[in-house]
């Protein structure tokens, strides 16, 4: 399989550079008849990869050539075109040089030493402008004093640039001792950011957006976009809550917004909302835009309260076709190892607690993370071809990744391919589409739940070093004193499981401009994914597996998202000074999810493996759901010259899956901003590049709930009568005919300031969020016959500040930049119907976690551990009695999932052919609920212990923070702050080494335009107090959407750790 892999991605590497060979050797056609020479040379220019050099003083560039050619290679064009003229010409790499017939003999061009100086509109030298040789590599910069020296060729020009400052084309016949001003550019602030169905200029936006061009995705590793962008953004908490390859991430926007309903934000693509984030390749992004404000959120209305992640991916550009290629492979390794008891010290412990066995039957010591943990490989193969002209432009690709995981067996691998096309037959006709398909295939380990439930990593450190893997019969060995504990590796290899889904997402659309400024855009969207999980546990080679006879289970889903959007825009602009963007739009979509389960057990064999070769069925189950949406969407935009901005938003939604009453949500916003750096009295600021405040207000909402909520549903349930089975159905939830949207209420003020021609900028912002009427799944009284009721209670808010600094340091050849961002945000739960809801089980303990009102959601509840008594060496917990018992009246707030800040700090470095960028990411000031230790310094069973106990309490008087060993007894080990431990951390995310070979030296080889080469390091050094294997962990988030994903946050139990990677990379264009 491997070896038909590496054969097909050579197949297309090679295919590649053919195509570009034939594009450097390619035949030309092009017709133009008596028109000058010099737009002549512009247009073969423009359609082909030749520069032309010649002496403007002797060659007439007026006179009038014609050619009519047809597969012509560009000598012949050349030839061609020049056959009635007396200029002949010569061919080298990618140069055309011309020169008069009568001077054949001396076609070398003469050049000139031309000097100057090169200063901003004031006067004031620019050090380190670089000034080219128009069309050449070669060239200088400036010195101290803005001067340089250069030898120019008779006829060239100059081309003169500087950072922030528009570059300038110098004519230098004859001329000497120039003196060049530059201009500030304000391409910064002209840049388009995508935005809610439409772009905006970034100058212009008035609330809190983020964006990031496709460089933050360029040469990573990622299976996942939110890895390239972990640490890079203020107010963007991106958390990997395991080290799984196939666990996905979790993106927080400003805190969580509900308890029982969807906090992740709402994910765009292309203009079309999806679910499935790991099917999105970050090799094809070309921006993401995160709206994090409800004023620029509200536009997306119910879904807009967790904050929008806007992505747009790669489109074709006018240029010839460009292949580009990247190759990537690496390891990734566990970066830690626990320290657990060896043989010796295990069976000393054993036997300290009464247990004993014939020791001399159990010889072996074996080190179980070294059996489960192993050095996985990574690879990343993608190639695209991009090109186009004025009426067609195209955008296609294709990639291939697969990641091993660290623990054996743990894989995954995606197919991706997309196109993207644009047609523009007519000047007020755009039409296109794009079209995505993924295909996923992952094998899982099972984690975070303890060993007594096949959790992998709990079940590696638990299991006794006193036996080896496999008995003689081939079986999984188990424990000595409970034989039934198999070791971890019976859940890795004795259970076969493969999940694989298919994922299509595409649409269509039409754009009409039947008169100037006026757009009418049609968009058909949809999102298709089917997905399959199988599994079966062998019949023979496992305790389970042997007791059941084999077991299958298939799990099948499918989800299909079709979505409608027409809108209308109109742009006005009044004396160049008040500018109005008008939009307004009708929204249908459709929704459509199918889930299957079956499972079956007693095969005769494991020959067959799937669910029909079973002889029993234990289950089956099956649903279908649909919600349909339709929505109206108004924007309004205005500016005064770029001076005084204002933006109104406004969304109404209609939902099926709410009550009768309550079918429609209405959400309205404004912000406005006010450029003072565009005011008069702001003029004597020289180092003043940009100063804008803004200040925003909006409602958006949340319906993140189950289709049906809002009924009365019915569930199978059979009876007996007479003896017989019969098929019934009872009531399962109330109907609620008043459910309704979650509503958060957003305010937010924000300052952007730049200095010296944009090197330096600062952002700041300060928000409040509140939201309402949260859709809790709120307990009932068991007298009513069910469990709880999906109501309208309660309200969380959240409030904080995020700063962020962008610097270039140094611009000149050695070049530094710097980008910083710290977010502080506090979390409150401010009703709750009086209720507590307690979240967070851990098996054969309690629940972690409290929500209660007045305090934060991730509030860790239990006893408060006063250490150990050094007389029994019992835990000593406060409000225990005389004998050391505790009640549930003993328990108390023990601790605090939630940071009080977090940040990132980039770094990067640029010299010549040389790049190196280091990622910084810290979070400080949250609690961990290290539950972990519960089962490795528990010792109140059988299993293996960490090497903390050797310090544990022995014999009376003795001071030691470990309790005894008691065999059968949990009373030091209940949930308390004995394993609450400060989750803070500084990691180095990202270190990469890039070297680009210089433009000078591809020149000549006509095939490859660039090529690049990295080294990348991720996640090479942690700095942190928790013990566990690694702080970013939280083990319910990937739980599915309910209270436990929102509230049982920062607990650690067996969880799957981050990986370290190193990886080697290439880059080329063709």
């Amino acid at each position: 399989m491997k070896l038909k892999r590496i054969s097909t991605i050579l197949t297309v590497f090679f295919f590649a550079l053919f195509i570009s060979a034939q594009n450097t050797e390619r035949k030309i056609s092009i017709t133009f008849s008596n028109i000058p020479l010099s737009e002549a040379i512009t247009r073969i220019e423009k359609s082909s990869s030749f520069t032309f050099f010649y002496d403007a003083n002797k060659i007439d560039l007026n006179q009038k050539v014609s050619v009519k050619a047809n597969n012509l290679s560009i000598g012949q064009l050349v030839a061609e075109m020049l056959k009635n003229t007396n200029i002949n010409f010569e061919i080298s790499n990618s140069q055309i040089v011309l020169y008069k017939k009568e001077n054949e003999k001396s076609k070398t061009i003469p050049t000139q030493k031309t000097t100057g100086v090169v200063t901003d509109k004031n006067d004031e030298p620019l050090i380190g402008a670089t000034v080219k040789i128009k069309g050449t590599s070669i060239g200088t910069i400036t010195d101290i004093n803005g001067r340089f020296s250069i030898e120019v060729p008779a006829g060239a020009q100059l081309t003169v640039s500087y950072v922030g400052y528009t570059p300038a084309v110098i004519e230098v016949t004859g001329k000497n001792n120039l003196k060049i001003a530059l201009s500030e550019e304000s391409k910064y602030l002209d840049e388009l950011v995508v935005v809610g169905y439409g772009t905006q200029k970034k100058g212009n936006i008035t609330g809190a957006v983020v964006a990031l061009s496709d460089k933050e995705f360029a040469e990573r590793n990622n299976t996942f976009f939110a890895n390239a962008i972990q640490g890079k953004t203020a107010g963007v908490q991106v958390s990997m809550p395991t080290g799984k390859p196939q666990s996905g991430f979790s993106i927080r926007v400003r805190g969580t917004t509900s308890i029982n309903a969807l906090s992740e934000p709402l994910y765009i693509v292309d203009g079309i909302p999806t679910s499935s984030t790991k099917d999105i390749n970050p090799a094809d992004i070309e921006s993401m835009t995160i709206l994090k404000d409800a004023a620029s959120a509200a536009i997306y209305g119910s879904s807009g309260a967790n904050g929008v992640v806007i992505i747009t991916t790669k489109h074709g550009t006018i240029q010839k076709p460009t292949v580009t290629l990247t190759a990537s492979a690496g390891t990734t390794t566990p970066h830690k190892y626990m320290d657990v008891l060896n043989a010796k010290q295990y069976r000393a412990l054993m036997t300290e607690m009464g247990r004993t066995l014939d020791w001399e039957s159990y010889p072996y010591d074996t080190d179980w993370q070294k059996e489960v943990f192993q050095t996985g490989i990574m690879q990343n193969y993608q190639i695209a071809v991009n090109g186009g002209n004025e009426k067609a432009k195209y955008y296609l690709s294709g990639g291939f990744i697969n990641t091993e995981g660290i623990v054996v067996t743990n894989d995954v691998q995606r197919y991706n391919f997309k196109l993207n096309l644009d047609l523009t037959p007519t000047d007020w006709l755009r039409l296109g589409g794009t079209f995505t398909y993924s295909n996923w295939e992952d094998v899982d380990v099972p984690e975070s739940r303890s060993s007594g439930k096949s959790g992998t990593i709990l079940q590696m450190l638990n299991t006794p070093p006193i036996i080896t893997v496999y008995n003689p019969d081939g079986t999984f060995t188990g424990s000595p004193f409970m034989a039934s504990f198999e070791n971890p590796l019976s859940s890795i290899y004795g259970t076969d499981n493969k999940y694989r889904s298919w994922y299509i997402l595409g649409n269509v659309y039409l754009e009409v401009e039947p008169v100037k400024n006026l757009t009418a855009k049609t968009l058909l969207g949809i999102t298709h994914q089917n997905g399959k999980y199988e599994e079966f546990l062998d019949p023979f080679k496992t305790d389970w597996g042997r007791a059941n006879i084999g077991l299958a289970s298939e799990y099948a889903d499918m989800d299909n998202y079709l979505v409608s959007q027409n809108t209308l825009a109109y742009k006005l602009s009044l004396n160049d000074a008040h500018n109005f963007s008008f939009l307004g739009g009708l929204i249908i979509s459709t929704k459509n999810t199918e889930n299957l389960s079956v499972s079956s057990k007693h095969f005769s064999s494991s020959a067959v493996k799937t669910v029909n070769g079973g002889s029993i069925m234990v289950s089956m189950n099956s649903d279908k759901s649909a919600i349909n949406n339709l929505s109206s969407i108004l924007n309004m935009n205005y500016d005064f010259k770029n001076r005084y901005l204002l933006t109104v938003n406004f969304r109404a939604d209609g939902a099926s899956n709410f009550g009768k009453d309550n079918k429609w949500g209405y959400f309205p916003s404004f912000s406005a901003g006010w450029r003072l750096s565009e005011e008069k009295f702001m003029s004597s600021f020289q180092s003043l590049s940009d100063f804008k405040i803004r200040a925003g207000w909006g409602q958006v909402g949340n319906s993140g709930i189950t289709a049906y909520a809002s009924y009365g549903t019915m569930t199978p349930a059979p009876y007996i009568i007479d003896g017989t089975v019969q098929n019934g159905k009872i009531p399962a939830t109330i109907d609620n005919q008043d459910l309704k949207w979650e509503e958060t209420t957003q305010s937010n003020v924000g300052i952007d300031l730049a200095f010296f021609n944009f090197r330096l900028a600062f952002t700041l912002d300060a928000y409040y969020k509140k939201t309402n009427d949260l859709l809790f799944d709120y307990p009932l009284p068991r007298s009513t016959g069910y469990n709880s009721s999906v109501i309208n209670i309660g309200s969380v808010e959240n409030k904080g500040l995020e700063f962020s600094i962008a610097s270039k340091n140094l611009v000149n050849q050695f070049k530094w930049n710097t980008d910083f961002n710290i977010s502080f945000n506090k979390n409150k739960v401010l009703n709750l119907g009086g209720k507590d809801l307690l979240v967070g089980y851990i098996y054969t303990r309690e629940e972690v976690s409290l929500i209660r009102e007045g305090y934060p959601l991730g509030t860790f509840y239990g006893y408060v551990s006063q250490g150990v008594n050094p007389l029994n060496g019992m835990i000593m917990y406060k409000g225990a009695d005389e004998n050391g018992d505790v009640s549930d009246e003993d328990k108390a707030i023990i601790g605090d999932a939630n940071p009080l800040f977090t940040s990132g700090l980039n770094n990067t470095f640029s010299y010549k052919g040389f790049d190196l960028s280091i990622l910084l990411q810290s979070v400080y000031g949250n609690d961990i609920f290290n539950a972990t230790r519960i089962d490795i310094e528990g010792m109140y069973n059988f299993y293996n212990q960490s090497t903390q106990v050797l310090k544990r309490w022995k014999v009376p008087g003795q001071k030691t923070d470990i309790p005894k060993a008691i065999y059968g007894s949990t009373a030091n080990s209940l949930i308390s702050s004995r394993f609450i431990e400060d989750g803070s951390y500084l990691r180095v995310k990202n270190i990469t080494l890039g070297y680009s070979i210089p433009e000078r030296i591809l020149k000549n080889k006509n095939i490859i335009k660039e090529f690049k080469c990295y080294l990348t390091m991720e996640n090479p050094f942690t700095f942190t107090k928790y013990t566990g294997y690694d702080p970013e962990v939280s083990m319910f988030v990937n739980n599915g959407v309910n209270a436990e994903q929102n509230g049982a946050i920062g607990i650690d139990y067996g969880t799957y750790p981050q990986p370290r990677n190193f990886i080697f990379g290439i880059s080329l264009k063709l």
